[in-house]
């Protein structure tokens, strides 16, 4: 049987539960993760551009578009991937990336957790890349933000230790902003600037 009327239109059916989702700069696009793969729609109709295994059968973490409206995705197979758009070219890869990802508001660097548990600053542009922190953070899970002026990077450990800006200059600690004590102390979960970039919000778990 015919159906009598279809009412609506099949906008931004993701089909499994989308696990990360990005905004691009010019508004045109949204990017969504789910667990086998990468989606990429119109963001003014709602339509499924394409989508595609942008990390050959493993979880897809994060999706984030940089200010040149390229988009990054992060695996479970440690691997940060760079795509340019509409084509989906791949542009780039940097191997031995972990988890929680930050970049900076030039998209011209990223932050994250490597394999060996250690706070990575690395150039997209050359991939150079220095440890930021040191000891002090190795095997924590942390949580980055890097500072507007783009010369700190903010580091919150999850098991609630310190929340610090280090100076990505020197990769050295400059102030302690908060840290926890005792028993019940409480991890950072998160960070966001104003927009002005003079206040920096801090949520706990």
């Amino acid at each position: 049987m015919s159906p009598i009327a279809v009412h609506g239109r099949a906008r931004f059916r993701h089909g499994q539960s989308a696990v990360a989702l990005s905004v691009s700069p010019d508004g045109r696009w949204v990017a969504t993760s789910r667990a086998d793969g990468v989606d990429l729609w119109d963001a003014h109709t709602g339509e499924h551009h394409q989508g595609w295994d942008a990390h050959t059968g493993h979880f897809v973490s994060l999706v984030r578009f940089l200010p040149d409206g390229a988009l990054l995705t992060l695996g479970n197979d440690h691997r940060l991937h760079c795509w340019t758009l509409p084509d989906l070219t791949h542009a780039q890869t940097l191997e031995g990336v972990g988890t929680h990802l930050a970049v900076s508001s030039d998209g011209a660097r990223v932050a994250f957790l490597d394999r060996a548990g250690a706070v990575r600053v690395t150039d997209l542009a050359d991939e150079r890349s220095r440890t930021v922190g040191g000891d002090e953070i190795v095997d924590t899970w942390c949580h980055f933000a890097f500072s507007p002026d783009g010369r700190g990077l903010f580091v919150g450990t999850y098991d609630g230790r310190f929340l610090a800006r280090y100076d990505l200059a020197t990769g050295a600690r400059t102030h302690t902003l908060a840290r926890a004590e005792g028993p019940d102390a409480q991890g950072w979960d998160g960070f966001a600037f104003s927009p002005d970039g003079r206040t920096l919000f801090a949520a706990t778990t």
